[in-house]
This record gives structure tokens, C-alpha cells and sequence, in this order.
């Protein structure tokens, strides 16, 4: 059934944003995300956290939670896998009920991937955290300033009516590069990877009722909640494009060892789309 009271905003608009994993050191992943913001005119509160002090692009880099205040709206975090308990139940501790989990190294790995995924969502839910990711990319909102990849990603949108959501962040850069080339304006972009807590249905209906979204585009690498996805797209009064993989052998055995995803039988599925009112796109190639 559909999820009552799920509040994405945060996710999209924080007030407030704690990167989790900066280092002022050459190549740190944590500093691109910073860059990143910089360059999309982030105007909200940014704090930096990182195991050493430093400081980049004039942000102080703080080390502990005990130093943050309570209630920041939306933390990112880019850590090694093992430490995301961890930093879940910290962020809990101060408040923190909106995280982004961008690490790889959960589900899409087996079994010990899988057990500290379980460790993760079960610390998430003991505090009323709601998760994005993990093993994604995270999201860009044009008239937020919100660009939390960890590639460089210069501001090339302009602010438009066209949200994406993608399992996959590969893809949904391509898709997002070819937009701009296109001058297709862009309202957000959610790279949502194994969906450990959130998924594709949250985000469609959270996207449904945003005045500033006027389309939808979806790239799905499998669908667990299917009833509830129908639903969204037969409720929703925007026109919802969406591609799948996963409808040959190779590509299902692909999504898989991408983002742990289970691609469900592609002829139910197709016919549900159809029928729900979605336009169905099984290659890009066909846009």
C-alpha cells in the first residue's frame, strides 16, 4: 500500500546540509560535492564533517556530531560502507531525520553486503530516518542551488518542468547531459541506487504534487512495490516517461550486479504500465 506521511522536501530543499566524508586532501570525493554546490549558487547552511580538521572553499571541516547543531534537514554521506551504521545512528542522536547514502558497498556486493545494508536500514528506522540510496549519486535541484554528485557537474540547466528519477547514476548523467544539449529545462534529479529505504513510488508521488515539476522521467532497474507504483502513475495528472532494463536476460543480470536490483517479469510489467498510462520506452534510442 501506498506510504502515508513520507516528507521528501528536505531531500530537494534543505535549509540546512551536512556533508559526511570531506577531506581538504587532492581527490577527496567529499570537496567535488562541495565544488558542486558552489558552482549551483547553493544559498542554504553547509557544514563539512571529515575525520581530520581542514578547510575547503572557505568551509571549516568539523570532526565530530557533538559539534553540529540538532535538526540539520539533510545530511550526504560518502564514507566507506562499514562506518554508515555508525554515522546513521550518530545523525539520529543530533536529529537528523534526511540522509543520503552515496556508497557503494551494500547489497549490490552479496551476503556481507546485504547483512550491513539490514544494519544500516534497521539503524535508520530505530531514529525515524528516511534514506536515499545507498550506492547513488543523490540529487540536483536547479532553483534550490542543489547539486550533491560527487563528479563534477557544471550548472549547464536552466530551470525547467522536467524531473528525473533513476536507479542508475550513469544513466541518469547521460540523461541529464543530453538535456542540456537539448535545452530542456530541469526541475530535479534523484539518483535513488539500491533503494534501501526510499523508492521510485516515493519519489513519484512527492514529484506529482511539486508545483515546479511538470513531467517525469524514470529509469528503473527493478520495481518491488508494484501495486503502489501502479497507483502512483494512474494517480498522477503528469505525463510519467519511463525506461526499463532489465527485459532481456543480459540486461536483468546486468541490473543486478549494478544496484542489486530483481528486474520483475517484463511482460506483467509492461501490460501494468500500459494499462496504468505511462509512456513506455524499452531503449533510449526510441526518444
Amino acid at each position: 500500500p501506498p506510504r502515508e506521511g513520507i516528507v521528501l522536501e528536505p531531500l530537494f530543499y534543505p535549509k540546512q546540509l551536512l556533508i559526511v566524508g570531506v577531506s581538504d586532501k587532492p581527490g577527496n570525493l567529499g570537496r567535488n560535492i562541495v565544488a558542486n554546490l558552489a558552482d549551483f549558487r547553493y544559498d542554504g547552511e553547509l557544514i563539512l564533517m571529515g575525520r581530520e580538521p581542514g578547510v575547503v572553499l572557505g568551509h571549516r571541516i568539523v570532526t565530530t556530531y557533538e559539534e553540529l547543531p540538532d535538526g540539520i534537514d539533510l545530511a550526504v554521506m560518502l564514507v566507506p560502507a562499514r562506518t554508515v551504521p555508525g554515522h546513521l545512528d550518530a545523525c539520529g542522536r543530533k536529529g537528523i531525520r534526511h540522509v543520503i547514502i552515496q556508497s557503494g558497498g551494500f547489497q549490490e556486493l552479496g551476503d556481507e553486503g546485504l547483512a550491513l545494508a539490514r544494519e544500516a536500514l534497521d539503524t535508520a528506522r530505530r531514529h525515524g530516518i528516511r534514506v536515499q540510496g545507498p550506492n547513488c549519486l543523490g540529487n540536483t535541484v536547479t532553483r534550490a542551488g542543489m547539486c550533491t554528485t560527487f563528479v563534477p557537474c557544471p550548472p549547464l540547466w536552466r530551470q525547467g518542468g522536467v524531473s528525473i528519477v533513476t536507479q542508475s547514476g550513469g544513466v541518469g548523467l547521460s540523461f541529464l547531459f543530453d538535456m542540456a544539449s537539448e535545452n530542456i529545462g530541469l526541475s530535479q534529479f534523484a539518483s535513488i541506487g539500491n533503494k534501501l529505504d526510499l523508492d521510485e513510488t516515493d519519489y513519484l508521488q512527492a514529484m506529482a504534487g511539486d508545483d515546479h515539476v511538470d513531467t517525469i522521467g524514470m529509469y528503473r532497474e527493478g520495481i518491488e512495490r508494484g501495486r503502489a507504483f501502479y497507483d502512483a502513475i494512474r494517480d498522477c495528472d503528469k505525463p510519467v516517461l519511463v525506461i526499463k532494463s532489465g527485459h532481456t536476460e543480459a540486461g536483468s543480470q546486468a541490473a543486478f550486479s549494478h544496484t542489486a536490483a530483481v528486474a520483475a517479469d517484463d511482460t506483467v510489467l509492461s501490460a501494468a504500465l500500459d494499462q496504468a498510462g505511462a509512456i513506455r520506452v524499452r531503449d533510449a534510442a526510441e526518444l
